[in-house]
């Protein structure tokens, strides 16, 4: 298969910035020596410019709005989501504290439901949410609106 087929074949099952496309050709070894790679860095950059210049490659600013939107859908918190950017080599994104907000509050509600409200619990959820990729004083926020919920109810 060649380099170019190659390309596309990964494209049509779904976007790749250029930084993934590079390290997944590079990856790649020949048929006949497992140890040989199967393309050249010549040939990668030729097949990369050329998927650009074909408009194979979606822009990195494009790919990555449609990826952080993906994430934000799965209640991904903004940490998560420029690290995971940063290692596809596409830009980060600016958070929008109402929306990580909103979506830290919506998956304490679901973690909690009938559960007594404690310090054990509170700092389960902190790390809970911390590991999600939320920023600290979002989490301190979120904590404090759901815990007001569930005093008053």
């Amino acid at each position: 298969m060649s380099i170019k087929h190659k390309i596309m074949d990964l494209i049509a099952k779904r976007d790749h910035s250029e930084k993934e496309l590079r390290t997944k050709l590079r990856c790649l070894k020949d048929f006949q020596d497992n140890k040989k790679p199967r393309y050249s860095v010549e040939e990668i950059d030729q097949a990369v410019t050329w998927a650009k210049d074909n408009k194979w490659l979606k822009p990195s600013d494009q790919l990555s709005v449609t990826v952080a939107r993906t994430l934000h859908n799965k209640s991904k918190g903004i940490r998560y989501i420029n690290a995971y950017l940063k290692e596809k080599g596409l830009p980060p994104q600016v958070a929008d504290e109402d929306q990580e907000l909103d979506k830290a509050i919506k998956l304490l509600r679901r973690k909690i439901l009938n559960k007594t409200w404690d310090s054990n619990l509170k700092l389960k959820l902190s790390r809970f949410l911390i590991s999600r990729g939320f920023h600290a004083d979002t989490v301190a926020k979120a904590l404090k609106g759901v815990s007001s919920e569930k005093s008053s109810s």
